[in-house]
């Protein structure tokens, strides 16, 4: 694998530290490291230094630096093969050490970044992984794995039936619904037949008093108007006696007729307007159905 460069107006080949490349960030290589096999710029050459991982690798500088790099077998192999994992941080780089301080898998720009101290312990995980093979902490965490995988199906197979049983009520509820819709229908219609009764019932009175109205206005309407008639014929005849009783006869019928007007002005005939109930519109407007 090649190391990361470009090439210049003179022809020369510029080198790019490999951890900050594989991390996203190109600077200008400042150094070399024979046993990592890594051109390192000025910062993680200074860093390489003091830390306790690599404070014995053989550095050279600039000037004796590689400025092309093909890396050994060796190297690629156990890049590749016994490190696989990449790491979260730095998508470019593969796990290679662990920190027992912040119990965190890391990879070499990791360490070289953030766990420089003593107290954080870091170690080369296959110098530290020789007694992992049937560990305690290996057999413990199979034990909780399958207890955790035990409670998820447990869940799963709980929420399942809770599933079943839940779409089950809720047939029964649409079930319901129609039975209550039925029984709704069925008051209405009782409701409407028996305001279809009231209302002929109204309506038979009206045409009653209708009636009524009309055959006493229309008998004293024709009194009065025969009477009217015969007065002036018998005033024209010069007919005193007959004259004089038509008169009387008149006054009589006038106070009847008098008594007549005031009695009829006195009736009414009522409108009707229909008013839903309250209750039922609150219900139709806000929904009568509740679910739970």
């Amino acid at each position: 694998m090649a190391v990361p460069g470009r090439k210049v107006s003179d022809g020369h080949l510029t080198v790019f530290c490999q951890p900050c490349d594989r991390d996203g960030e190109r600077l200008a290589a400042h150094g070399y490291c024979k046993d990592c096999c890594e051109h390192l710029c000025e910062f993680c050459y200074k860093h390489h230094k003091r830390h306790t991982l690599s404070r014995d690798h053989i550095l050279v500088d600039k000037t004796n630096m590689p400025q092309t790099l093909q890396l050994s077998s060796a190297f690629h192999y156990q890049q590749h093969d016994d490190f696989t994992k990449p790491c979260r941080k730095h998508k470019r780089e593969v796990i290679k050490f662990y920190c027992h301080y912040h119990n965190e898998l890391l990879c070499s720009v990791c360490v070289t970044l953030g766990h420089q101290s003593t107290s954080c312990k870091v170690g080369y995980i296959p110098d530290i992984s020789e007694n992992v093979f049937d560990g305690k902490e290996y057999l413990e965490l199979l034990k909780t794995m399958d207890s955790m995988s035990e409670q998820f199906r447990q869940i799963q197979d709980r929420i399942y039936r809770l599933t079943i049983k839940a779409n089950k009520t809720l047939a029964n509820v649409l079930e319901d619904i129609k039975l209550f819709r039925k029984e709704i229908n069925q008051k209405l219609d009782e409701l409407e037949k028996q305001a279809a009764v009231e209302v002929n019932v109204f309506q038979d009175e009206n045409v009653d008093i209708l009636k009524n109205v009309e055959t006493a206005c229309n008998d004293r309407t024709i009194d009065l108007l025969k009477s009217c008639n015969s007065m002036k014929r018998l005033n024209s005849s010069k007919q005193a006696e007959k004259l004089f009783i038509e008169v009387k006869s008149a006054d009589i019928m006038i106070e009847d007729c008098e008594k007549k007007l005031a009695e009829l002005a006195k009736l009414k005939v009522n409108c009707y307007s229909f008013t839903s109930n309250k209750t039922i519109s609150k219900l139709l407007t806000s929904g009568f159905f509740w679910v739970y």
